[in-house]
Protein backbone atom coordinates (compact mmCIF):
# COMPACT_ATOMS: atom_id res chain seq x y z
CA UNK A 1 0.00 0.00 0.00
CA UNK A 2 2.86 2.78 0.91
CA UNK A 3 4.76 1.14 -2.40
CA UNK A 4 1.47 2.14 -4.36
CA UNK A 5 1.43 6.01 -2.69
CA UNK A 6 4.52 6.45 -3.66
CA UNK A 7 4.34 5.20 -7.02
CA UNK A 8 1.78 7.13 -7.50
CA UNK A 9 3.38 10.37 -5.64
CA UNK A 10 6.05 10.04 -7.87
CA UNK A 11 3.79 9.60 -11.08
CA UNK A 12 2.12 13.09 -10.18
CA UNK A 13 5.09 14.64 -9.27
CA UNK A 14 6.56 13.74 -12.90
CA UNK A 15 3.34 14.95 -14.49
CA UNK A 16 3.56 18.59 -12.87
CA UNK A 17 7.06 18.54 -14.05
CA UNK A 18 6.51 17.58 -17.76
CA UNK A 19 3.31 20.15 -17.77
CA UNK A 20 5.50 22.79 -16.40
CA UNK A 21 8.40 22.29 -18.80
CA UNK A 22 5.47 21.58 -21.76
CA UNK A 23 4.18 25.25 -20.56
CA UNK A 24 7.30 27.26 -20.78
CA UNK A 25 8.24 24.98 -23.93
CA UNK A 26 5.02 26.19 -26.15
CA UNK A 27 5.76 30.20 -24.85
CA UNK A 28 8.38 30.65 -26.71
CA UNK A 29 9.75 27.70 -29.08
CA UNK A 30 7.26 28.03 -31.55
CA UNK A 31 8.24 31.40 -32.93
CA UNK A 32 12.26 31.33 -31.87
CA UNK A 33 13.36 27.82 -31.72
CA UNK A 34 13.77 26.01 -34.98
CA UNK A 35 14.69 22.69 -35.43
CA UNK A 36 17.71 21.32 -37.43
CA UNK A 37 18.41 22.40 -40.60
CA UNK A 38 14.79 24.56 -40.62
CA UNK A 39 14.55 28.18 -42.63
CA UNK A 40 14.05 30.48 -40.54
CA UNK A 41 12.85 33.83 -41.37
CA UNK A 42 14.15 36.79 -39.58
CA UNK A 43 13.64 40.52 -41.36
CA UNK A 44 15.23 41.99 -38.28
CA UNK A 45 16.66 40.63 -35.12
CA UNK A 46 19.53 38.01 -34.37
CA UNK A 47 19.61 34.62 -35.61
CA UNK A 48 22.32 32.37 -33.18
CA UNK A 49 23.43 29.39 -35.31
CA UNK A 50 24.84 26.15 -33.90
CA UNK A 51 26.50 24.69 -36.54
CA UNK A 52 27.19 20.64 -36.03
CA UNK A 53 28.15 17.61 -37.68
CA UNK A 54 26.52 14.00 -37.61
CA UNK A 55 29.20 12.81 -35.21
CA UNK A 56 28.21 14.87 -32.48
CA UNK A 57 30.87 14.78 -29.26
CA UNK A 58 30.02 15.72 -25.51
CA UNK A 59 31.67 18.89 -25.29
CA UNK A 60 29.44 19.34 -28.56
CA UNK A 61 26.13 18.54 -27.13
CA UNK A 62 27.12 20.84 -23.72
CA UNK A 63 27.66 23.96 -25.83
CA UNK A 64 24.52 23.26 -27.52
CA UNK A 65 22.32 22.44 -23.92
CA UNK A 66 24.51 25.49 -22.20
CA UNK A 67 23.72 27.82 -25.16
CA UNK A 68 20.22 27.18 -25.38
CA UNK A 69 20.17 28.07 -21.01
CA UNK A 70 21.95 30.47 -21.95
CA UNK A 71 19.12 32.04 -24.49
CA UNK A 72 16.25 31.28 -22.99
CA UNK A 73 17.31 32.63 -19.18
CA UNK A 74 18.57 35.91 -20.38
CA UNK A 75 16.81 36.71 -23.80
CA UNK A 76 13.23 35.03 -23.23
CA UNK A 77 11.25 38.20 -23.96
CA UNK A 78 13.13 38.72 -27.52
CA UNK A 79 12.51 35.05 -28.27
CA UNK A 80 8.90 35.13 -27.39
CA UNK A 81 8.96 38.10 -30.15
CA UNK A 82 10.97 37.18 -32.61
CA UNK A 83 13.86 39.71 -32.15
CA UNK A 84 16.17 36.91 -31.13
CA UNK A 85 15.95 33.00 -33.00
CA UNK A 86 17.86 30.21 -32.47
CA UNK A 87 18.86 27.92 -35.28
CA UNK A 88 20.49 24.17 -35.77
CA UNK A 89 22.33 23.56 -38.89
CA UNK A 90 23.86 20.29 -39.64
CA UNK A 91 27.02 21.69 -42.08
CA UNK A 92 26.86 17.48 -42.91
CA UNK A 93 23.87 17.99 -45.03
CA UNK A 94 24.75 19.15 -48.61
CA UNK A 95 22.05 21.80 -48.72
CA UNK A 96 23.93 23.96 -45.73
CA UNK A 97 26.93 23.78 -48.02
CA UNK A 98 26.46 27.67 -48.40
CA UNK A 99 27.25 27.95 -44.31
CA UNK A 100 30.86 26.30 -44.34
CA UNK A 101 31.84 29.03 -47.05
CA UNK A 102 30.14 32.25 -45.45
CA UNK A 103 31.41 31.92 -41.97
CA UNK A 104 33.90 29.87 -42.55
CA UNK A 105 33.50 26.86 -40.73
CA UNK A 106 35.70 24.01 -39.96
CA UNK A 107 33.49 22.41 -37.03
CA UNK A 108 31.24 22.89 -34.24
CA UNK A 109 30.56 26.89 -34.22
CA UNK A 110 28.27 29.25 -32.58
CA UNK A 111 27.55 31.98 -34.67
CA UNK A 112 25.83 35.00 -33.72
CA UNK A 113 23.98 36.85 -37.13
CA UNK A 114 22.77 40.10 -37.33
CA UNK A 115 19.61 40.58 -39.67
CA UNK A 116 18.31 43.52 -41.74
CA UNK A 117 15.60 43.58 -44.00
CA UNK A 118 16.12 39.37 -44.18
CA UNK A 119 19.79 39.73 -45.20
CA UNK A 120 23.29 38.92 -42.99
CA UNK A 121 24.27 42.40 -42.46
CA UNK A 122 26.96 41.66 -39.49
CA UNK A 123 27.93 38.09 -37.81
CA UNK A 124 30.29 36.65 -35.50
CA UNK A 125 31.67 33.32 -34.85
CA UNK A 126 31.80 32.77 -30.84
CA UNK A 127 35.06 30.93 -30.48
CA UNK A 128 35.30 31.66 -27.04
CA UNK A 129 32.64 28.55 -26.20
CA UNK A 130 35.58 26.84 -26.08
CA UNK A 131 37.78 28.68 -23.75
CA UNK A 132 34.71 29.06 -20.90
CA UNK A 133 33.59 25.11 -21.37
CA UNK A 134 35.06 24.15 -17.78
CA UNK A 135 32.95 26.89 -16.45
CA UNK A 136 28.91 27.29 -16.73
CA UNK A 137 28.35 30.31 -15.10
CA UNK A 138 31.16 31.96 -17.71
CA UNK A 139 29.79 30.59 -20.72
CA UNK A 140 26.59 31.42 -20.19
CA UNK A 141 27.88 35.11 -19.26
CA UNK A 142 29.77 35.01 -22.57
CA UNK A 143 26.58 33.68 -24.33
CA UNK A 144 24.48 36.30 -23.56
CA UNK A 145 27.10 39.04 -23.45
CA UNK A 146 27.86 38.33 -27.14
CA UNK A 147 24.21 37.97 -28.15
CA UNK A 148 23.21 41.17 -26.24
CA UNK A 149 26.05 43.09 -27.89
CA UNK A 150 24.74 41.88 -31.26
CA UNK A 151 21.44 42.28 -30.01
CA UNK A 152 22.04 46.18 -29.33
CA UNK A 153 23.47 46.94 -33.09
CA UNK A 154 20.45 45.36 -34.49
CA UNK A 155 18.59 48.21 -34.42
CA UNK A 156 21.23 50.02 -36.40
CA UNK A 157 21.34 50.79 -40.35
CA UNK A 158 23.74 48.41 -42.56
CA UNK A 159 25.36 51.56 -43.91
CA UNK A 160 26.14 53.07 -40.82
CA UNK A 161 26.51 52.56 -37.27
CA UNK A 162 25.91 54.33 -34.04
CA UNK A 163 29.60 55.21 -33.59
CA UNK A 164 30.03 56.80 -37.20
CA UNK A 165 31.63 53.58 -38.58
CA UNK A 166 30.59 51.36 -42.07
CA UNK A 167 28.57 48.10 -40.78
CA UNK A 168 29.37 46.91 -44.06
CA UNK A 169 32.57 45.87 -45.95
CA UNK A 170 33.10 45.62 -49.90
CA UNK A 171 33.23 41.95 -49.78
CA UNK A 172 30.38 41.51 -47.65
CA UNK A 173 28.84 42.00 -44.17
CA UNK A 174 30.96 42.70 -41.48
CA UNK A 175 31.87 40.13 -39.03
CA UNK A 176 31.32 42.03 -35.80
Amino acid sequence: MIRAKKIIAIGLGAFVVVSIAYLAYSQIWPRAWVGDDQAVNVADGVVVYYFHSEQKCYECETIKAWTVEAMAGHFKGELADGRVSWRTVNIDNRANEHFVKEYKLKGLTLVVARMEGGRVVGWKKLDGVWDTLGDKGRFEAYVASEVGRTLDKAGETPARRADGTSATRENGPSHD
